[in-house]
C-alpha cells in the first residue's frame, strides 16, 4: 500500500467571500472585515492576493459600490419622499452644482473698503473681512 504523504503546517485560511461582499458594501474597513471573519487584517490582505485579487485595497474597490448605490438610494428617498429639506439642499450642490449665494458689503461708512480702526485688510480672508465688519457695526450700533 502506498503512503499518503502528511500534510505540513497550518491548515490553509479560508475567506467567506460572500460575507466579505456584504462587508465592503457597508464600507467596513479592512480591519473590520478581518475581525468579522476571525482572522488578521495582513492575513486577509495576503489570502486576497493568494486568490488572485490583488489584496483588500484593490478588492474593496471592486465591492464597495453596492453599498455606495444603497446610500444614494436612500438619500434620494429621503429627500425626495420625505421632502427633507436639508438632504434636498446637499444633493443640489453636489449634483446641480448649487451653492449659497453669501453677498458682503466690505465697505466702511464712508464707502472705503478699510476699516475705520485703519487695519490693514489686503491679507485678509473675505470671511474674516466680514467677521472684522460685523463687529464694527455691533459695536456701533
Amino acid at each position: 500500500m502506498a503512503k499518503v504523504p502528511k500534510a505540513n503546517g497550518r491548515p490553509r485560511k479560508e475567506v467567506d467571500y460572500s460575507a466579505l461582499d456584504n462587508l465592503c458594501a457597508l464600507q467596513c474597513t479592512g480591519e473590520e472585515c478581518a475581525s468579522f471573519l476571525n482572522m488578521d487584517y495582513e492575513t486577509l490582505n495576503r489570502i486576497l492576493k493568494r486568490d488572485k485579487h490583488g489584496g483588500f485595497k484593490e478588492y474593496f474597490a471592486l465591492k464597495c459600490g453596492k453599498g455606495k448605490i444603497s446610500l444614494r438610494r436612500a438619500q434620494y428617498q429621503l429627500a425626495t419622499e420625505d421632502r427633507n429639506p436639508t438632504m434636498l439642499i446637499w444633493l443640489g450642490k453636489q449634483h446641480l452644482a448649487q451653492k449659497d449665494k453669501q453677498d458682503f458689503n466690505h465697505t466702511s461708512d464712508d464707502g472705503s473698503m478699510t476699516p475705520k480702526a485703519g487695519i490693514d485688510t489686503s491679507k485678509l480672508s473675505t470671511e474674516a473681512l466680514a467677521e472684522i465688519m460685523a463687529l464694527h457695526d455691533e459695536q456701533n450700533s
